[in-house]
């Protein structure tokens, strides 16, 4: 976390703002795992901000994929608001096809992505290898 911190520090200062994507199980320390991270990096970035995007696992997955169910765990401090929101149930992340969370993490960082500045850098990336080739040629001939 604290070398994340710094990193993320480094982002703000130069005017970025850094995003965490966060995948855990659906369970009550899971769950209380995303509150968790914010809260530490937030401290250790002194609340200079950031987003702490909760991707998986999330209702809409479960619901959607339906990932086999474990009972919560009733000795885990958080489980009675846990049940009060969600029941006695839980599910894992790891029961997830790893083609759903594929698509699930491709899908997230794509919506940070410009495409089209993403396009411009990938043709100037290409041109330069082409002229790499180009020069590399000359000095065999």
């Amino acid at each position: 976390m604290y070398d994340a911190a710094k990193r993320f520090r480094a982002a703000i200062e130069e005017d970025r703002e850094p995003v965490v994507i966060y995948l855990g199980d659906h369970d009550p320390s899971g769950i209380d795992m995303s509150r968790d991270v914010r809260d530490r990096l937030e401290l250790m970035t002194f609340g200079w901000g950031m987003t702490v995007e909760r991707l998986a696992l999330n209702m809409d997955p479960v619901t959607e994929y339906r990932p086999p169910p474990n009972p919560a765990k009733l000795t885990d401090s958080r489980s009675s608001g846990y049940a009060k929101l969600y029941g006695l149930g839980s599910w894992e992340l790891d029961a997830l096809e790893p083609q759903v969370l594929d698509a699930l993490i491709t899908g997230a960082i794509d919506s940070f992505i410009d495409r089209d500045l993403c396009d411009e850098v990938v043709e100037r990336e290409e041109a330069g290898r082409e002229a790499i080739r180009e020069a590399a040629a000359a000095l065999q001939e």
